[in-house]
């Protein structure tokens, strides 16, 4: 008798072999190109108007020189013209779904993402847990150039990318689908890390800010931070109190926030409540909360000052300078309110007062001081 495991993996090898012997899908690696990174933006022609520009990096198997990483560029009046123009470099079929980072040059960016997002919408083999970012870089560039160690730039950012949730707030949602997901929906604002190059290596500086599929401007690592413990749950980041070099405390934990709206008339008021809770990784401040639960109690209190006055900071930028709900509580506010009513909750948000609450917990202080 066959247990159910055995009897579903028969079926499963047996319309595989199906599959393959009626769709003749075999085809030797060499005479294909696997494309690990894709770019797009746009560049102004001499009559005034525009090309879309549409770099793609793809490795090549050479049975005799090893793998090869090649860039195919791509120009034309639309996407579909520019994807069009790079069919005519390729020599091999595509393998598609492979992808790990889709780089958004600033130019198009500021422009409006829409016909790119519509077009990799519509595509069903593209890999939608690809990550994303914006530069300002030269996009074509920046997905062949050469980084210490022979990594590929592509697999180097993607990675960069996903590893960038560890100590700053970051959470994982920098991805295609993401961007499917946010471009357009109400209350809703996509953000994606800013690249640049810096000492010869790609490096997050920032967040690039969007308003519906246009990004209206970057920010700072510093405020990125504040932004992403106010409008991130489940997240974890590092935070300094810092005296002079030889007095430092540095607390790393994990931010989880709440979000509360309330409509009073026609006004609206947001409550944020963290909870903020870590480690003592570092400090040469003050040797007594080791053991006294009154100096924890007041490292505590002072963490949580410093957190909501650079959330305030953040916010007051926010409303006055960015002047778009970078925090996404207008989602808030439509469940209260309703879909599709015609509000702009960017607008509403930037008007509405907004209250931040942080609480901070040490949970441990490591194995003792050092000194």
């Amino acid at each position: 008798m066959f247990n159910k495991k055995t009897l579903y993996l028969l079926i499963f090898t047996l319309f595989m072999y199906m599959f393959f012997k009626t769709n003749n899908t075999f085809v030797p690696i060499e005479n294909i190109d696997i494309a690990p990174g894709v770019a797009v933006d746009v560049e102004e022609r001499s009559d005034g108007n525009i090309n879309y520009v549409l770099p793609i990096s793809v490795y090549q198997f050479r049975e005799n020189e090893g793998i090869l990483l090649k860039i195919q560029l791509g120009e034309g009046k639309t996407i579909g013209e520019s994807r069009q123009d790079r069919q005519m470099l390729q020599n091999k079929k595509f393998l598609l779904g492979l992808e790990q980072v889709f780089i958004v040059g600033e130019r198009i960016a500021k422009m409006g993402i829409n016909p790119w997002v519509e077009i990799l919408f519509a595509n069903p083999n593209l890999n939608d847990t690809a990550y994303m970012t914006v530069t300002n870089e030269d996009v074509t560039k920046l997905l062949g150039m050469d980084i210490e160690g022979g990594a590929n730039p592509s697999e180097y950012i993607s990675e960069m990318l996903k590893s960038s949730k560890e100590y700053n707030f970051f959470s994982d949602n920098y991805k295609v689908m993401d961007m499917f997901i946010r471009v357009g929906s109400e209350g809703r604002n996509l953000v994606l890390p800013y690249t640049k190059i810096v000492d010869g290596n790609p490096k997050i500086t920032g967040m690039a800010i969007f308003k519906g599929d246009k990004m209206v401007d970057k920010i700072s690592i510093e405020d990125t931070r504040a932004m992403n413990m106010m409008r991130e749950n489940d997240v974890r980041g590092l935070m300094t109190i810092y005296k002079n070099e030889k007095e430092t405390i540095d607390f790393y934990g994990t931010s989880k926030r709440k979000v509360k709206c309330e409509k009073v008339g026609d006004k609206y008021k947001f409550y944020i409540n963290i909870d903020y809770t870590g480690d003592i990784i570092s400090n040469t401040i003050n040797r007594e909360i080791r053991d006294n639960p009154k100096a924890i109690k007041e490292f505590e209190d002072e963490m949580a000052k410093q957190a909501e006055k650079e959330c305030y900071d953040f916010i007051d930028k926010m409303k006055n300078e960015l002047k778009t709900d970078c925090l996404e509580l207008g989602m808030y506010a439509v469940a209260k309110t309703g879909r599709h009513t015609g509000i702009d909750w960017n607008e509403v948000v930037v008007n509405s007062e907004i209250e931040v609450k942080v609480k901070v917990k040490v949970d441990r202080q490591g194995r003792g001081i050092f000194t």
